[in-house]
């Protein structure tokens, strides 16, 4: 019995092994496998960029998926507070930066929010932080590039219009970049905070 063990623990040891290698293998999926939560891996090779699904604890992890959409959906990522990527796949995802707290990005921003600044970027924050020095007078998407401040420029206590862009890839997205260069994703009219 015990000579039948002895022979047992290298196979037992080898299918570990294998084992281990062929899941560690398996831990990178396909972006169409993304599930809200979960965490994407930017590749980039040359002018090609892919992403995979990947364990969020691995260091390559660079996105979070926020959320999944149904084509059709007439803003796509655009308004999905802290998306910076939309990848058009099986379904529209949308992508924010691992770690990044979505509460704070401009394109969740409300009317009635307050902002502020960090170096050049702003940021949306409570109102009674002292910190904030701006609040959101009007908030619109897929604005023409060259109206951009005349659309704000009606709004009343806005005094300056912040832009976001939203980066799309995949699919058909990527033949329609061309139209999309003359709009901008989101526009937020900016104001003193009253």
């Amino acid at each position: 019995m015990l000579r039948t063990i002895r022979r047992a623990m290298p196979v037992v040891a080898a299918l570990a092994l294998v084992t281990g290698c062929s899941a560690s293998f398996w831990s990178l999926s396909t972006i169409n496998d993304a599930e809200v939560g979960g965490c994407v891996q930017e590749k980039t090779d040359g002018d090609k960029t892919t992403y995979n699904v990947i364990d969020c604890d691995e260091p390559d992890a660079t996105y979070t998926v926020l959320k999944l959409k149904d084509y059709g959906s007439s803003s796509g990522c655009t308004t999905v507070p802290g998306t910076t990527v939309q990848l058009q796949e099986d379904s529209l995802i949308c992508l924010g930066p691992k770690g990044a707290d979505p509460s704070k990005a401009m394109n969740g921003a409300k009317i009635g929010d307050c902002v502020e600044y960090a170096g050049s970027e702003r940021y949306l924050t409570d109102c009674d932080n002292p910190q904030a020095t701006q609040q959101v007078y009007m908030v619109l998407t897929n604005v023409d590039s060259d109206k951009v401040q005349s659309r704000c420029d009606g709004v009343r206590n806005a005094t300056s219009a912040y832009t976001w862009e939203l980066q799309s890839t995949g699919g058909e997205l990527d033949s329609v970049k061309a139209i999309d260069e003359l709009t901008v994703s989101l526009v937020v009219c900016l104001g003193p905070k009253l």
